[in-house]
């Protein structure tokens, strides 16, 4: 038997991942338009999933997405058991996911960082040269 690489429930994490972001593609609701699946986490019995959405606009955008998706949580979950072979159906979860918003965080921090010209700012605080 081959050693596989990863755990069963990363490929589960991966395969629903997939299998929900085909099928969101599919549903006429323009509150997804501009939505992602960026990730899944399935709990260890595999009974629940949180379900990752990174969404292109405000916080109105991601609340009208978020409410598109309880409101097709059915068609999704239809669209699981066809798709895949799993004793139970995981609970779907939909979370913002909070890395897109922490990499904007670290992004203008670092821009903070340079001065206008792209060059390093320089402390002036002394605190460098003390060590």
């Amino acid at each position: 038997m081959a050693h596989k690489s990863y755990s069963r429930v990363s490929r589960v994490n991966h395969l629903i991942q997939e299998v929900l972001a085909e099928e969101i593609e599919l549903i006429d609701d323009d509150d997804l338009v501009m939505t992602t699946i960026t990730g899944c986490d399935v709990s260890p019995d595999l009974r629940h999933a949180k379900v990752f959405i990174s969404v292109l606009g405000d916080d109105k955008h991601r609340d009208r997405a978020l409410s598109a998706l309880q409101n097709n949580k059915g068609r999704l979950k239809r669209a699981m058991s066809k798709s895949t072979r799993l004793k139970f159906l995981p609970d779907l979860h939909f979370l913002i996911d909070p890395s897109i918003d922490i990499g904007f965080k670290i992004e203008k921090i670092i821009q903070d960082v340079h001065d206008k010209d792209g060059q390093l700012a320089v402390r002036d605080d002394n605190l460098a040269d003390q060590g």
